[in-house]
């Protein structure tokens, strides 16, 4: 089982990658399977790898015990990005301690399961993934279509209310029969709603 942790977007926070994913889905110049579909849209906190299941429960553990001791908080996007050695086409997270000290804390907990795959927070880059496009044009003409929308602002997005950070789940990603990449929620922890994060975007 390829495992990963996530924070799950609410369907507030949907909008804003799934505006620049219709974006690209307009321009009609990209396969429709290299898009990823709203309701699997998620920023990646921790990936495990393969895990044998009794691994699984572990960290099911581990992410059950950090997020009992978190508040949900507030987060914004920044513009459209890409991981082009990878192929990918993200929406970046802005910067955020509360994010950063609960992917910590996770790399912190995981660490001793599986020591050699735990994402550091000096490498993390918290996004969501929009697109995995198959060449390097492909990454070239997405940066063209988005080139006039670079911030979430200039489309009216993140400035209507600002995004919660509410659960934290265990999930796995696994290949289709046409090879594309799908997701499965194995379990969903809720931070804690005893108080309200006090972020604020800078």
């Amino acid at each position: 089982m390829r495992i990963f942790t996530a924070l799950e977007l609410t369907p507030q926070a949907r909008l804003v990658p799934a505006y620049y994913s219709l974006r690209l889905r307009e321009a009609d110049v990209f396969l429709p399977s290299m898009f990823e579909a709203s309701h699997n849209m998620h920023i990646t906190l921790n990936f495990m790898g393969e895990l044998e299941e009794e691994k699984v429960d572990r960290v099911c553990e581990a992410v059950r015990s950090v997020a009992s001791e978190r508040t949900y908080f507030a987060y914004f996007f920044d513009g459209p990005a890409d991981f082009a050695e990878a192929k990918v086409v993200m929406l970046p997270v802005r910067e955020n301690a509360e994010l950063n000290g609960l992917q910590s804390d996770l790399a912190g907990r995981l660490d001793g399961i599986k020591h050699d795959s735990v994402v550091w927070p000096d490498s993390y880059v918290p996004h969501v993934t929009i697109a995995r496009v198959k060449s390097m044009d492909d990454v070239l003409a997405a940066r063209f279509v988005l080139a006039g929308d670079r911030s979430p602002e200039s489309a009216g997005l993140n400035t209507i209310v600002a995004n919660l950070a509410t659960n934290v789940c265990v999930m796995e990603s696994y290949k289709d029969d046409f090879g594309g990449v799908k997701y499965r929620t194995l379990r969903r922890y809720p931070l804690l709603t005893g108080k309200r994060s006090h972020y604020h975007e800078s």
